[in-house]
């Protein structure tokens, strides 16, 4: 996101819905750098937004992820319906013992490859990634079929899995 200098402040009004059409309440949205949770009726709004093209995105593990852009013109005051795509997509969160999410934790997955040119030896195909700032991590490439995830936090260490079957896990990991 780029940030505009001048203009009038706008209001990004969003609006969320499950794919079954249910109001998507309390559940997290992010625009540019702000997090907020939506309310009982699947709304939540923005206000004194600067003038600018913002990322929307709900980061909820039983939500379909998928980002929009949005510009906002100055003095605007716009409303984005975000309804849950249609699709499968995998994801984790890694909490420590206490609970809390463990941000930028490493992240191995092991699965098979989902398109032929990522096919490596035995067509497997690893990759390293980080938990986000809400320990979590989002696969939306990953093969229907089991992958492991190894998590590693300083000296710990957890195993898990996750499969068309058990989309979204939550892992715990040992107390240090």
């Amino acid at each position: 996101m780029r940030r505009s200098a001048t203009g009038t402040p706008a209001t990004l009004e969003v609006r969320v819905r499950w794919r079954d059409g249910r109001a998507g309440a309390g559940l997290p949205v992010v625009v540019g750098r702000q997090k907020r949770l939506t309310d009982e009726r699947g709304r939540v709004v923005f206000p004194n937004l600067l003038p600018d093209t913002y990322s929307v995105d709900v980061r909820d593990p039983d939500f379909v992820w998928s980002r929009v852009d949005v510009e906002l013109k100055p003095g605007e005051d716009r409303t984005l319906d975000f309804v849950e795509p249609a699709g499968w997509l995998p994801t984790a969160t890694l909490l420590d013992s206490k609970d809390r999410p463990v941000p930028f934790a490493s992240v191995d997955v092991r699965s098979r490859a989902p398109v032929a040119y990522l096919r490596v030896e035995g067509g497997v195909q690893d990759l390293a990634l980080y938990t986000d700032a809400d320990g979590r991590i989002w696969l939306p490439d990953m093969h229907r079929e089991t992958a492991v995830l190894t998590f590693r936090y300083g000296s710990r260490e957890k195993i898990a899995w996750i499969s068309e079957s058990e989309p979204c896990v939550t892992v715990k990991l040992p107390p240090p």
